[in-house]
């Protein structure tokens, strides 16, 4: 048959004192601002979504579930969308690009994470080629490279001067 199973002795009680608690599990940033499996650290660097775990609304954003499809029968386990450091600006506040292999591929930018993330989509479903790309139109907020830095408030070209009076 087989062996009895032993019962685990427990440390005894020194003084009737139980033992303490364990601690939580360590928190990065506000559980509102991650979603799905999200990678931060406390350092400050960028909040890391992995592409076959991000959670999104299935009916408003298509593209992200054809490419989240297309990624797990691809097996690319290491796909992510990662936030871009340009791209963004007042319009679109929101910019992140898809990162396979740590090669970033499509950047997207738009008024919210998952827009911006649906614009990256669609720009990766082009670098791919992936099946189905076709049906995927590319849009003013998606960039097969990366966004130009948007400008900081220069101040306006100088006027010309006036002509000058007819003789």
């Amino acid at each position: 048959m087989g062996r009895k199973k032993r019962k685990a002795t427990s440390p005894p009680n020194v003084g009737g004192v139980p033992p303490p608690p364990p601690p939580p599990p360590p928190t990065f940033g506000s559980s509102a601002n991650n979603k799905g499996n999200a990678t931060a650290t406390n350092d400050g660097a960028p909040t890391t979504f992995l592409v076959r775990k991000y959670k999104f609304d299935a009916t408003e954003f298509r593209t992200i579930m054809k490419f989240v499809d297309y990624v797990k029968n691809q097996r690319m386990l290491d796909a992510s969308f990662l936030p871009s450091p340009t791209g963004s600006n007042p319009h679109r506040p929101y910019s992140y690009h898809v990162t396979i292999a740590g090669t970033p591929l499509g950047h997207g930018r738009g008024r919210s994470r998952d827009a911006a993330v649906e614009n990256a989509c669609r720009a990766s479903f082009h670098v791919l080629s992936a099946p189905g790309w076709q049906d995927v139109e590319l849009n003013i907020d998606c960039s097969l490279g990366a966004f130009p830095p948007e400008p900081a408030n220069m101040a306006p070209p100088p006027q010309q001067p006036p002509p000058p009076p007819p003789p």
